[in-house]
């Protein structure tokens, strides 16, 4: 009888957790909103053409999954909200802390000759944003990041990444709490290396022609 009991509970814990994770994803900046200097050219934040492919399962509330030994998907990872604005407000922010005057735009991607658009653009497309347990759990972001100038050309093009680790890991055990934890933490790391790129922050330096 406490066999059964035993087998029982293993199946039930098994059942739940290959069932979809929910996580909450979250951006604060670290520092407050810089003034921008009188003659600061702004800036606005397009959504960014979701190229994740089979990452993201063509759903915009998917960032990662939890994976058994083989690879094989046990569940999904699922976020509280689509993933594009946050992404766009948190790079909008992002740069209001380095002064530079920003203004999110997440419900449509960049096109020459917007006519919201009052200085530089900045959009791309967004190569991975995902959270997941495997051996180790892991959280990636990467995107190829194109800044546009006044004119509509491509002012700057790079690829950025980054990635956050965690020692934990356990399968379908995998605390939900450090999966959110780590793609925040890369949120944040992602943020902060795009706002401060050099060659992003020369161009916006410049006075928009």
């Amino acid at each position: 009888m406490r066999q059964r009991l035993v087998l029982v509970t293993l199946a039930l814990l098994v059942l739940a957790g290959c069932g979809d994770k929910r996580i909450a994803l979250n951006y604060v900046p670290d520092a407050a909103a810089a003034k921008p200097a009188a003659d600061a050219p702004a800036v606005t934040i397009f959504a960014f053409r979701d190229a994740r492919g089979d990452e993201a399962d063509g759903d915009p509330y998917r960032v990662g999954g939890v994976y058994g030994g083989y690879g094989n998907r046990l569940s999904k990872v699922l976020a509280d909200k689509p993933l594009m604005p946050t992404l766009v407000d948190a790079l909008a922010a992002g740069f209001r802390t380095q002064g530079v005057p920003a203004q999110a735009a997440a419900d449509r991607e960049f096109r020459p000759g917007d006519s919201s658009v009052t200085g530089y653009a900045l959009g791309g497309e967004l190569r991975n944003f995902s959270t997941e347990a495997r051996f180790t759990n892991s959280a990636h972001i990467s995107a190829f990041v194109r800044l546009y100038a006044p004119n509509g050309t491509v002012a700057v093009e790079k690829r950025i990444s980054e990635r956050v680790q965690s020692g934990l890991g356990g399968g379908i055990l995998t605390p939900i709490d450090d999966l959110q934890k780590i793609i925040n933490e890369a949120l944040a790391q992602f943020v902060q290396r795009v706002v401060t790129d050099p060659d992003i922050t020369a161009r916006l330096r410049e006075t928009p022609r």
